[in-house]
């Protein structure tokens, strides 16, 4: 006779259920009284015995019968009652994961690290018994199967258990937990190191509350494991070594056992022996080095260190790059187009118009001054709370002091810590063996002319580096703030990322295409889809003014865009671990926008730049009205082939004129030839349009419900030749010193003068002007042997 717990659950005579602790996918976990009076765990498997999942069960237990280990849970009986596979075992105090959300509720992060390795040791030590002693593996080890007893940990739930030597075509996606399995499991042919590779995913999961794999299907989950790189978010460097091993994709790249994984967790990380030097002959005490110079300069390159060759070979290329060839190097930049073309703006339907949420990411200083403008913008009229449930905000840079001034910036809502990353550069020797990747990518004379100051001066390529070095922080960042987005917006499908960047510095220019494409990988791992832009300031400078690094910055990052935007950026040598996700073959953005910044000292047009680009983006990013209206002109100025974008804006007072907008609007639209499309924004804009219309007859209109009404004039079918064309006007070596400031060397970028042939037959006559400097070493061409 049986004791009935449910009408649906029986269990054995003499058992007697007290309540359930738990359930998944196989069955149902109960606490209940054994003869005797003495607790027990009893589980229930879902279906009949014959059919698949008790029959799994049922074979799992057969094969686990036989092992007696302490941290094992032990298995008392098991049996068919009612035609239902029944398993009593002992009973545990609570699983892993209650005792990680015991911590959660206390606001820790997790389990405080040195009780977790406690933990760890014990299912190692069980795992790497079943593995040698019985040649089983578990296949399902996840927080939940982990069961803790006193003060250690031991291993249950056995519902997988494999035979290593048995290879069979049944699948096991029935019974697997996606977000702990190996890359091999998902192939349905398990290794010795499977087990490991789980118990490494736990361990991150447990400690930091944030799983190396963000997927949230099991389609997107099996895609990371078998593919992508972990993100080891929150682990520090000890740690992190040490689970990227455990977690390589091919089984045998990690440790020989779970003890072995372990181990080196609790040693602090790997530890290789030091290689055996020789002493080198001693030598008389060489003269000291000249101090390093850290002031900023406007020449290319960095100045030359005291020592060193005063004419460096040209970095070699990749195999399988071609060449500059003579014939690029002699295209002709074409002459400047200035016509502008008024169109009407695109019919808009704003039944259905909804904001997107959206995420700034503000690059370097500049950036983070134009994250600083559109926040402010935005808090005008919305108090943080609200602003923070659809809107993100990341500002990055490689100083810590930009940074902090930043943070204090707006008086009403500072930047918080976790709205803030710095990505300081390394000393050379610190990069170690981490060097030999980078050199890979870029020239050698960048990673060993690293500044003091850690930060980048203005270089490009020492902003990639950093960007590569700290991937790990930048990707989860920017996931994080995505991942809150659609938390915070249940049913979203669509989401918006901005990413606001100088074309002339180190750290923005340097970054802003791989973080482009960051944003699009992570938007797939979360199963949204996504619109990447750039926003892309361009200072301009004072005539008579030698900012040579700025201007060939600018004219570096144009070329790489317009490669990018048709090609992709993947090189012949890409970054590995987390910034492998820097690396595709698609365009890193939908829509990118040039727009100029006078100089400083025309502190009018200045300030009204800057108030011209927060207005705009604060109002796409809040009113629903506005950003339907301001996507579909987007769209419809969209190219077959790469063009830029601009935008420029204007609040409309009671008696403003068509000449007063247009004069306002002046200073940050180009002085190159595109389409321009004019909208008014605004509550009751159809009285306003009457006046404006007879000036600018093209003029569209957007009933929107906001308490400004808005000017806003898009130019779109920018060429970014002509762009090139102006820069090379005033500095005629320009694409020779740019080609040195690529962010990458492993690359050959498309020159931007072959996309106009040989059609200009004669290149602009240079106006006196600044020379580039090229005195620097490093800018001069190698002696020929």
């Amino acid at each position: 006779m049986s004791t009935s717990s449910s009408p649906a659950i029986q269990l054995p005579d003499g058992y007697v259920a007290i309540d359930r602790i738990g359930s998944g996918g196989y069955g149902e976990v109960w606490r209940a009284t054994a003869p005797g009076g003495m607790e027990k765990a009893v589980k229930v498997v879902f279906g009949q015995c014959d059919d698949e999942l008790a029959e799994r069960e049922l074979k799992s237990l057969e094969r686990i019968r036989e092992v007696r280990h302490p941290f094992v849970l032990s298995l008392e009986r098991f049996e068919v009652v009612g035609g239902r596979l029944v398993i009593v075992t002992e009973l545990a105090d609570m699983s892993l994961d209650d005792c990680f959300r015991k911590y959660v509720a206390k606001d820790e992060t997790g389990i405080p690290r040195d009780e977790l390795i406690v933990y760890m040791r014990d299912a190692a030590e069980a795992l790497d018994c079943l593995v040698e002693r019985h040649s089983l593996q578990h296949l399902d080890i996840k927080p939940e199967n982990l069961l803790v007893v006193g003060e250690h940990v031991k291993v249950g739930d056995f519902g997988l258990v494999k035979e290593l030597a048995t290879r069979t075509l049944n699948s096991m996606m029935g019974g697997m937990t996606p977000l702990y399995s190996a890359p091999e499991v998902f192939d349905d042919n398990p290794s010795p190191r499977s087990d490991q590779y789980s118990l490494a995913i736990v361990f991150q999961h447990m400690l930091t509350g944030h799983p190396p794999f963000p997927g949230r299907t099991p389609a997107q989950l099996a895609k990371q494991h078998t593919q992508a790189e972990p993100i080891l978010q929150g682990l520090c460097d000890g740690d992190r070594q040490v689970v990227r091993k455990a977690l390589a994709k091919r089984p045998e790249q990690r440790f020989s056992s779970c003890r072995e994984f372990v181990a080196a967790l609790a040693a602090g990380g790997l530890h290789p022996p030091k290689p055996v030097v020789p002493k080198a002959p001693q030598r008389k005490p060489a003269e000291p080095a000249r101090k390093d110079d850290d002031t900023r300069s406007n020449s290319i390159f960095p100045t030359q260190r005291a020592g060193e060759d005063p004419r460096p070979a040209a970095p070699s290329r990749p195999s399988g790059t071609a060449a500059p060839s003579g014939a690029a190097s002699s295209l002709q930049f074409p002459e400047v187009n200035s016509k502008v073309e008024d169109v009407e703006c695109p019919e808009i339907d704003l039944q259905d118009a909804i904001t997107t949420p959206t995420m700034f990411i503000g690059l370097g200083g500049l950036g983070m001054k134009l994250l600083n403008t559109v926040r402010g913008r935005i808090l005008e009229t919305q108090d943080p709370e609200t602003c923070r449930a659809h809107i993100g905000w990341l500002a990055i840079d490689t100083d810590r002091e930009a940074l902090k001034e930043a943070a204090s910036h707006l008086k009403e809502d500072i930047l918080h810590s976790d709205e803030m990353l710095c990505i300081p550069l390394r000393r050379p020797k610190e990069y170690g063996e981490r060097s030999r990747q980078l050199l890979s990518w870029v020239s050698r004379r960048w990673l060993y002319n690293i500044p003091r100051s850690l930060e980048t001066r203005g270089y490009r390529p020492l902003g990639r580096i950093a960007a590569v070095d700290h991937a790990e922080a930048i990707l989860s960042n920017i996931y994080t703030k995505l991942f809150q987005l659609i938390d915070k917006n249940p049913g979203v499908t669509s989401l918006r990322v901005v990413v606001l960047s100088s074309t002339s510095g180190g750290t923005g220019a340097g970054t802003v295409i791989d973080i482009g494409q960051a944003a699009r990988s992570l938007a797939a791992d979360l199963n949204v889809s996504i619109e990447v832009d750039a926003v892309l300031a361009m200072p301009e400078r004072t005539a008579g003014t030698a900012e040579s690094l700025s201007i060939a910055n600018t004219f570096a990052l144009l070329t790489e865009l317009a490669h990018t935007q048709r090609q992709g950026n993947a090189g012949l040598s890409p970054a590995t671990g987390p910034a492998a996700r820097y690396e595709s073959a698609a365009e890193p953005f939908d829509t990118v926008f040039w727009l100029p910044i006078p100089p400083r000292n025309q502190s009018n047009d200045y300030n009204q730049t800057f108030a011209s680009i927060g207005e705009t983006l604060a109002f796409e990013a809040n009113v629903p009205e506005a950003a339907m209206s301001l996507k579909k002109c987007r769209q419809s100025g969209a190219a077959a082939d790469f063009r830029l974008q601009s935008f420029a804006a204007a609040l409309i007072g009671p008696s403003d004129s068509a000449a007063d907008l247009l004069e306002r609007c002046q200073p940050n639209l180009h002085g190159y030839g595109y389409q321009r499309r004019r909208l008014a924004i605004g509550l009751s804009i159809d009285t306003v349009a009457e006046v404006l219309r007879g000036d600018l007859p093209t003029l569209g209109t957007c009933e929107a419900s906001c308490a400004r009404a808005v000017f806003v004039s898009m130019a779109s079918g920018i060429d970014p030749l002509h762009i090139a064309a102006n820069l090379a006007e005033f500095y005629p070596d320009i694409s020779e010193a740019a080609g040195r400031l690529h962010a990458r060397e492993d690359i050959e970028w498309t020159d931007l003068r072959t996309t106009a042939g040989a059609a200009a037959e004669k290149k602009p006559t240079p106006v006196a002007a600044p020379a580039l400097n090229t005195d620097h070493p490093t800018m001069q061409q190698p002696a020929t042997a």
